[in-house]
């Protein structure tokens, strides 16, 4: 109630939540902060924040709570968050301190840092063969900066790799801000991975902005 009601990044929505056998999620947007990044930031594709809670009653009960970027329609988490056990007896004003605490001020550090590789040109546009080459490269230090192949397979990255090759017009001047994008981007193309994987994928693929590759 407190994130939907009114915080320092505005009224929250509930945005998606989902029950199994195993967790609660739910995932609560923030779209007066979108608006902000567009305009203030000036970044020209939409991101919104959104907390994402999750509870498990099996085994070693637990409350999870998370910071994440909606790009699209795929998710990245920006901030672990925090993780308290017996989640029924979690005190609601403690965790809200928290939030405000550990996780709001960290929504800055995506759009800064984003303004800041939309500067950075990786390629000029004149040479398409070696600007796609050049791009393949940055891609395969990126999977290989994040550990990409512990959380999917070896195939799969090379998918990856192929999948994002394809975005991209090597006609036109490619900036950091354009590959890395691709990542934020990411999880709603990975079509058949196994949930955990997934999970695992939005985490990794939140910490490509900040890599020092460039």
């Amino acid at each position: 109630d407190e994130l939907i009601k009114g915080t320092p990044m505005g009224t929250g929505i509930v945005a998606d939540w989902s029950i199994d056998q195993d967790l609660t999620e739910v995932i609560i947007e923030f779209p007066e902060v979108e608006n902000e990044i567009t305009t203030v930031y000036g970044v020209p594709n939409p991101f919104k924040p959104c907390i994402r809670l999750t509870t498990s009653d099996t085994g070693k009960s637990m409350f999870r709570v998370e910071g994440i970027w909606k790009c699209g329609q795929s998710y990245t988490v920006f901030s672990e968050g925090f993780v308290r056990h017996s989640p029924k007896v979690a005190n609601k004003k403690t965790i809200m301190k928290r939030i405000e605490n550990k996780i709001f001020p960290d929504y800055t550090c995506l759009p800064e840092r984003l303004v800041e590789l939309m500067g950075i040109f990786v390629t000029e546009g004149k040479d398409p063969e070696g600007d796609k080459a050049i791009v393949e490269s940055y891609l395969k230090k990126i999977n290989k900066t994040i550990a990409m192949k512990k959380t999917i397979s070896e195939a799969f990255c090379k998918k990856v790799v192929s999948l994002l090759l394809n975005d991209f017009d090597y006609t036109k001047e490619i900036t950091a801000y354009d590959i890395v994008l691709r990542y934020l981007s990411m999880s709603d193309r990975l079509i058949g991975i196994e949930k955990t994987s997934l999970k695992k994928m939005e985490s990794i693929c939140g910490k490509v902005p900040y890599l020092n590759i460039w």
